[in-house]
């Protein structure tokens, strides 16, 4: 792992084919181990949640609201080393409670 790739994204939600659970709708984060070579930079896709990354929902939302998804990443990325120490740890659930503790009061 060369870096870890932090983004704030909007999911429209749905049943998920890929392990078939319904995911929630609006604002997630996530969290995923990233390498580069050569200029490119690759994420893995097959293998166990410290190689694949985690995502985290934050925050119900009906449509896509990119000034509220800006407000989310303005606190989260400033978080950045905070969580890369807890990911290298597999704390997964602190660093959840982490960005909720930090978003609470935006969201």
């Amino acid at each position: 792992m060369d870096k870890l790739k932090i983004m704030v994204d909007y999911q429209k939600g749905g049943i998920n084919y890929f392990n078939g659970c319904v995911e929630n709708r609006g604002a997630f984060v996530y969290v995923s181990p990233c390498t580069h070579s050569n200029g490119v930079e690759g994420c893995f896709i097959n293998g166990d949640t410290h190689t694949m990354g985690v995502k985290f929902f934050i925050k119900p939302m009906g449509r896509n609201n990119a000034k509220q998804i800006e407000k989310i990443a303005a606190v989260v990325m400033p978080l950045a080393e905070r969580i890369a120490v807890l990911y290298d740890a597999r704390n997964y659930a602190a660093i959840h409670e982490l960005i909720k503790g930090a978003v609470s009061p935006v969201i």
